[in-house]
């Protein structure tokens, strides 16, 4: 009970810094003092928790929780992070803390721009105030009870974003790092936003959260990726609502990191919605990705796609934890969801748990996972062409990886994450 009693006291005092110097409306206070106020009832999730079973959290403890500060400076060059050849809105976080000087934005008077902090009591109200604790997450609740930092981004009625827009957000390895990413696309609107996550040192923990409101007939293209530091820990919570009409597709790529959490969640609240969900992982070493993903049909003539396929070596592990729910109000769904799996190792694990829940009765709904290795019938008959062994289990490696890649409309990007995977699957394109 004492010890318990400190880890409170020691978490509520990083609370009270961190109030003694934001300025903010009464319900963004609120909301974080909410937030935290369930955080400390219910703390880090254990192997108890059943949707964390399968993660080693033990290092992780709120005796050691640290936000990190401004950085005073940051020596690094934005260039080495910026995908080659791609012509885009670029902004830039270190350390959670926006860097306007390495940020750029061409699209000028295309979108609004601004912080957290920037955000007006409406607005506060309307997209963080309101969001739902239902459903308990740690990570996400840890981070909107320490929000400060993040973008702010409302893309206007009937306007398309001509270039993509880059949140680049850069962990110098100094505590934890925890961005509040809000993102509102009006009625009729159109963007690509690539999310990407690096790290300078080998360690570092990012708890990341973005929210998306996608408004009628809003279309998004949103791409998420993760490069850290193979030491380093990523927890990112990504919440997608969707309006009538509305398209969205998100992507998620995992080609680095010593332990990664996504958790991926769209709720489709209203008629003639379309929802995809696309995600590649490809581990090695000791590392461990966990992708969970949620889609919720809550209205009729609605449509959602899911196709996450992983790629396991060394001793790594990867899960994936994939649900649709279609509620009784949701009839005339389709919804398919698709899990595949080629281990290449035999230390390497996969645990897979496609999950559907129906309420509803017109309804088309599959779902369903694979785990395999490569097919020796394959593999000889690229060698019976004169290809060695390692050659043709490299090609059939990547092929079977990017097919994923495929769903990418960014060109610039697609190169840039099919080098990528050829690189860590040792594959000369």
């Amino acid at each position: 009970m004492a010890e318990m009693i400190e880890v409170k006291t020691k978490i509520e005092e990083a609370f009270d810094r961190l109030e003694t110097n934001n300025v903010s409306s009464a319900s963004f206070h609120a909301k974080r003092k909410s937030a935290l106020a369930q955080f400390l009832e219910n703390g880090f999730p254990r192997k108890k928790h059943e949707e964390y079973r399968y993660l080693n959290l033990s290092e992780l403890s709120v005796n050691s929780f640290e936000i990190a500060p401004k950085p005073e400076s940051a020596d690094f060059d934005i260039d080495d992070f910026l995908i080659p050849s791609l012509t885009s809105n670029v902004l830039v976080f270190v350390d959670g803390y926006y860097d306007e000087n390495r940020s750029s934005i061409i699209d000028e008077g295309a979108f609004t721009i601004g912080t957290l902090q920037d955000l007006d009591e409406e607005t506060t109200r309307d997209y963080f105030a309101n969001y739902d604790f239902s459903e308990y997450n740690p990570f996400s609740t840890l981070n909107i009870a320490f929000a400060k930092q993040g973008a702010y981004i409302d893309v206007p009625k009937n306007q398309i974003v001509e270039h993509p827009i880059q949140l680049i957000n850069i962990n110098t390895g100094v505590s934890w790092v925890q961005p509040f990413h809000l993102i509102i696309l009006e009625e009729n609107a159109q963007a690509k936003v690539i999310e990407n996550y690096f790290s300078l040192a080998d360690t570092g923990i990012d708890n990341t959260f973005l929210r998306i409101v996608a408004k009628e007939k809003a279309v998004l293209d949103h791409y998420k990726l993760q490069l850290v530091g193979e030491n380093a820990k990523h927890f990112g919570t990504t919440h997608i609502e969707q309006k009538r009409h509305s398209n969205c597709s998100t992507h998620v790529y995992n080609l680095a990191g010593g332990l990664v959490r996504n958790n991926i969640h769209i709720d489709i609240e209203d008629d003639r919605t379309t929802a995809n969900m696309y995600g590649l992982y490809v581990t090695n070493g000791n590392e461990v990705v966990d992708n969970h993903t949620l889609v919720n049909h809550m209205k009729p003539n609605c449509e959602s796609n899911q196709l996450y396929k992983g790629v396991m070596d060394g001793s790594s592990t990867a899960v994936f934890n994939g649900k649709i729910f279609v509620q009784r109000d949701a009839q005339v769904t389709n919804a398919f969801q698709s899990n595949r799996n080629l281990l290449i190792s035999n230390d390497a694990t996969i645990n897979t748990k496609p999950q559907l829940e129906i309420w509803a009765d017109d309804v088309k709904c599959s779902h369903g996972a694979t785990i395999g290795r490569l097919s020796e019938d394959e593999i000889f008959y690229l060698r019976s062409r004169g290809i060695d062994k390692e050659k043709a289990t490299s090609m059939l490696t990547y092929a079977f990886a990017a097919e994923v890649l495929t769903y990418i409309t960014i060109p610039e990007l697609r190169d840039f994450l099919e080098e990528g995977v050829a690189q860590k699957l040792g594959f000369e394109r």
